[in-house]
């Protein structure tokens, strides 16, 4: 229901580029990665500035369609990354190999969250897998499971 009524949306008022940047969110919670990518570039291409929700869900979606080097090179383009993307990018460097990178990402994740979380995180298995089946809704369970794979190799007990 949400994407027929951005498809409104975005045919109502082609500029609104906001309105791609949540498609592209919700087409990678629906598990249609190629097209959130390709609502996420298609935004930025015409405002590159453009708040950076939109190279959000590319970190995301790369990451699930197996593409680690360039779920962290849209990550690199992100001034401000939120919490939890430190996490999806610890993973990527633990799927690439690269131990260090991950254990990096991973600490600064786990320092993030749990000083926002502020006691309401339990930093344990079912906390972080409570944390994550709310924070990435998605509609595939094996999304998650990827995910998990990568945060596990990072050091983060899932």
């Amino acid at each position: 229901m949400a994407e027929t009524q951005l498809e409104e949306a975005i045919a109502l008022n082609p500029n609104d580029l906001d309105n791609y940047c949540l498609k592209a969110l919700i087409c990678t919670c629906a598990g249609k990665f190629e097209e959130g990518i390709s609502c996420a570039n298609q935004a930025l291409r015409h405002a590159p500035n453009l708040p950076e929700e939109c190279m959000y869900s590319c970190v995301i979606a790369e990451y699930l369609l197996g593409r680690f080097d360039q779920a962290v090179a849209a990550f690199a383009r992100m001034t401000h990354p939120p919490a939890d993307l430190f996490g999806w990018v610890a993973a990527c460097y633990a799927q690439l190999g690269r131990e260090g990178d991950a254990h990096a990402a991973m600490s600064k994740f786990r320092e993030r969250m749990l000083a926002e979380q502020a006691g309401s995180l339990n930093d344990n298995v079912e906390g972080w897998r409570a944390y994550w089946l709310k924070k990435f809704p998605s509609k595939d369970r094996s999304d998650l499971e990827r995910l998990f794979e990568g945060l596990l190799k990072a050091g983060l007990t899932v």
